[in-house]
């Protein structure tokens, strides 16, 4: 009975029984997957072949899975890719069969932002342990992680080890950096097409590269050129001679000899509206002289050009020539805005009005049409030099000019030819200016009259076609010179003796000189000028944020007033409308507005107004991102290195990935939760008080004391 007492008064104490229980928490691995445009560069040396950065990363997963299943055990692993910022991924993942496979995204990252991205994935790990950061990336970055960032990794213990992909070493890659090209052109214009491209090993000898012009719609190459192995040149310029119209896409690509590193950059597309109507030419001359003979005929006999023409020094009674022939001058803007091309021939300033000087001057300049000069000994150019086309001479108007007090040959210059004009060639030359035209061994390819025009005295701007071929005082003297001026182009031909070529190759030679002149010249001026309406989108190519310019243009002012004081223009991606732009009236004819489009992709750019509806008027603008990860391929293994050193990591190579486990700090957490469980109410007491009692009465029945 007394221990039975003695049992009650101890379950009235409470007593526990304590049972020990410890919980860990695993800490983090947390793998960081490149996943930009730069892991697609095919750099990786294999024994046999190359492979791209992005397969030499998968490799390294799928050929250490046992290294991962074994760390998976004692650790948790945490695989996010990362471009411009993180983002988790299934990582390393056993199928049904018990193969693994790797599951991520494509590498499509514009940009790789490494620090951004270490930041994104301790913030995702929040308070969790870190053992450590596993970076795998070829160190391409325009976000290396700065001060702060190591001092926080430091000062949270979190080490970064970093797997390098790609070449160790210089990667040379072939990419094409720029295209310059029109948006528009007539069909049968010998289209030039300004090619930059780059080759990326500083130091390492540039390869033979081979540039070509691919037509989308047929498959055609165009025109191609070569940069020999070893050439300094980045430049080239190819000449398309387009025969189809409408609107066309040609593709520039650049090729080498064995793979290049980065096939994305090595292709550019360009879109292009090819018009197909006649070149209009108006024609203006002083007199008969031999120039004006042979001009007017290859005007009037060439189909691509309908031309009117007007002999200043014919009688009243004299029938006019050319296929549109013309009885007066143009009087009014609407009447000259029908020539793309406006010819003056040897004619004096005061046989044009001043508003007449006035309408050529903002034709050229507004219109963007062509004024090409033809000197001549009685007017051109001096009698010009107190008008308004003063500014429109490619040289500083002064005294009359003297003639060259010897005869000369022509030569074309490098702009003439990465223009693609003054291109001439025979049956038997393909060179793109005849040897014989630069000799004096050939009386009729020499220029007995040609006006001395001092280098000095060219204008800023002023670019040298043709030139002598041979020294005059010391320099070459310019023959042909091109000014921009505007939206147009004046060319200033200082000699009228081009017909003496006729004698030695015929009509070719001479053909090819001046039509190849008058089309470079009309190439600005695309529009239909019988077109009440024009709208012009600048530049059709351009990046995201990057602004364009969108005007419309109007013939009159009528038709300005019945469109009111703004157009609404709608912006249309993939068939729908995804804007609209207000362009506001600038000028009597002229609405304008500019914009800025936020995402890539192709956009068309169309008028919303019942008085254009039944006007083509639409243009296409091509939004694009600009991978400029692909512009330099090379590697930053330093950089890598460099974070790891500073981290308390260090550079593990794929060979050592089986000791990344011995490597990664044990950051797990242990917590003691010891499981506390009362007496009183346990069956135990329960047993024992039973056992207690029984006891007694047993003991008592024995005594008998019951």
């Amino acid at each position: 009975r007394g221990a039975a007492l003695l049992l009650v008064l101890i379950l009235i104490a409470g007593p526990m029984i304590q049972i020990p229980r410890e919980f860990i928490q695993k800490d983090w691995v947390i793998f960081l997957l490149d996943r930009s445009v730069s892991m697609e560069i095919n750099d990786n040396k294999l024994i046999q072949g190359v492979q791209t950065r992005d397969q030499q990363l998968k490799d390294i997963v799928l050929e250490n899975t046992e290294v991962f299943d074994s760390l998976g055990k004692e650790k948790d692993l945490v695989w996010l890719g990362f471009g411009q910022s993180t983002y988790i991924v299934d990582g390393l993942v056993q199928q049904q069969d018990g193969e693994y496979q790797l599951e991520i995204p494509p590498a499509q990252d514009t940009k790789t932002q490494i620090a951004t991205s270490i930041k994104g994935a301790l913030e995702r790990a929040a308070a969790r342990p870190i053992s450590g950061i596993v970076l795998l990336s070829d160190g391409q970055t325009d976000d290396p992680p700065d001060a702060n960032l190591i001092r926080q990794l430091v000062s949270d213990a979190v080490p970064i080890f970093s797997i390098p992909l790609g070449s160790t070493g210089v990667v040379g890659d072939l990419s094409i950096s720029n295209v310059v090209a029109p948006t528009q052109a007539f069909i049968r214009d010998r289209i030039p097409i300004e090619v930059e491209v780059e080759w990326s090993a500083d130091g390492a000898t540039a390869p033979r590269r081979i540039i070509r012009l691919i037509d989308e719609r047929t498959g055609d190459e165009l025109d191609t050129a070569e940069l020999p192995v070893g050439s300094t040149e980045t430049k080239v310029t190819l000449i398309a001679d387009a025969t189809l119209s409408g609107e066309a896409t040609w593709t520039v690509v650049a090729e080498t000899e064995e793979a290049d590193v980065a096939i994305e950059n090595n292709s550019q597309s360009l879109s292009i509206n090819l018009i197909d109507r006649p070149l209009r030419v108006l024609y203006i001359e002083g007199y008969p002289r031999w120039e004006y003979r042979y001009l007017k005929n290859l005007l009037v006999r060439e189909e691509s050009i309908r031309s009117a023409i007007m002999l200043v020094s014919a009688d009243q009674d004299f029938a006019q020539e050319g296929n549109e022939p013309i009885s007066r001058l143009p009087r009014t803007a609407e009447e000259l805005r029908k020539y793309d091309v406006v010819i003056l021939g040897d004619i004096p300033a005061g046989f044009l009005s001043p508003h007449q000087i006035e309408l050529i001057t903002d034709h050229v300049l507004e219109n963007g049409a062509g004024l090409l000069w033809i000197a001549g000994e009685r007017s051109v150019p001096y009698s010009f030099g107190s008008t308004a086309l003063t500014d429109l001479l490619p040289m500083t108007s002064g005294p009359r000019l003297e003639r060259l007090n010897e005869p000369v040959n022509m030569v074309s210059t490098q702009v003439a030819q990465a223009m693609g004009v003054l291109n001439l060639t025979t049956d038997d030359n393909k060179e793109s200016w005849p040897k014989e035209l630069t000799s004096s061994d050939h009386p009729w390819a020499q220029i007995y009259y040609a006006q001395a025009i001092d280098p000095h005295r060219l204008k800023v701007g002023a670019e040298v076609l043709a030139e002598s071929s041979q020294e005059i005082m010391g320099s070459k003297m310019p023959l042909v010179i091109q000014l921009r001026y505007g939206a147009g182009k004046s060319v200033y031909v200082a000699t009228d003796e081009i017909w003496r070529w006729r004698f030695g190759r015929g009509e070719s030679l001479v053909e090819q000189f001046w039509i190849q002149l008058i089309r470079n010249l009309g190439q600005t001026n695309t529009g239909d000028p019988l077109q009440p309406a024009s709208l012009n989108v600048e530049p059709r190519r351009l990046a995201p944020s990057q602004p364009m310019r969108i005007e419309l243009s109007v013939q009159t002012k009528s038709i300005a007033d019945e469109l009111g004081e703004s157009v609404v223009v709608e912006l249309i991606r993939d068939g729908e409308v995804v804007g609209t732009l207000s362009l506001e009236r600038e000028d009597t004819t002229q609405y304008g507005a500019t914009y800025l489009p936020s995402n890539p992709g192709v956009i068309e750019v169309r008028p919303r107004s019942s008085m254009l509806d039944s006007l083509d008027l639409r243009q296409i603008v091509e939004v694009e991102n600009r991978q400029n990860e692909l512009a330099n391929p090379q590697t930053d293994h330093d950089l890598l290195k460099q974070i790891s050193l500073q981290t308390g990591g260090q550079i593990v190579s794929p060979q050592e990935l089986d000791e990344l486990g011995t490597l990664l700090p044990n950051r797990s957490v242990s917590t003691l939760n010891p499981l506390l469980e009362p007496i009183w109410d346990s069956p135990l007491a329960f047993i024992l008080m039973v056992l207690l009692l029984t006891g007694e009465w047993v003991g008592r029945r024995i005594i008998g004391l019951v």
